[in-house]
């Protein structure tokens, strides 16, 4: 099955089971979701990559929204400009966004992403605020949920290869 296909058979999955946001960890209303690239879709130089189960997940329409394609980043409240949507915060000067969970899954993308398309090396600073960001959030052991995220995605996408 081809990464597009791939890609369009797990939004239809996605809908059909209850989900936590990637970026709060919140249930998500299947009829206000959206599916986040993690990695922003406008670094990819095909639809193979930027479809690529690896980096999709779901997350509230209205959070996808506010992170639009700004980098992550760390949250200082002390700094003006930034501004909040649910449990999550951007700041629109720097072009930054702090989800409050899955520090360590969206890190651990980022990186695998970067390792299956190395390319995508090139745009490390249109991902992460710095490096020592990224880092940091390397470092963070695995919750619970992130975990839980992560393995029903993959329990979803190993069923659709087997239904091919």
């Amino acid at each position: 099955m081809k990464r597009y296909a791939l890609a369009r058979n797990l939004r239809k999955g996605f809908q059909q089971a209850p989900w936590k946001d990637v970026y709060t960890s919140q249930d998500v209303c299947m009829a206000h979701h959206s599916i986040e690239h993690v990695v922003p879709a406008r670094l990819f130089r095909d639809k193979g990559a930027q479809n690529d189960t690896v980096h999709l997940f779901v997350t509230d329409r209205r959070i996808n929204q506010f992170r639009r394609d700004y980098r992550f980043g760390h949250y200082d409240p002390s700094q003006k400009g930034w501004e909040s949507c649910g449990s999550t915060f951007r700041c629109l000067k720097k072009r930054l966004f702090f989800p409050s969970h899955s520090h360590r899954l969206i890190a651990h993308t980022v990186w695998v992403m970067m390792s299956k398309y190395p390319y995508l090396q090139q745009y490390e600073d249109q991902c992460f605020e710095s490096l020592d960001v990224w880092r940091q959030w390397l470092a963070v052991p695995w919750t619970p949920r992130e975990r839980w995220i992560l393995e029903k995605k993959e329990e979803l996408v190993r069923g659709l290869c087997r239904t091919v």
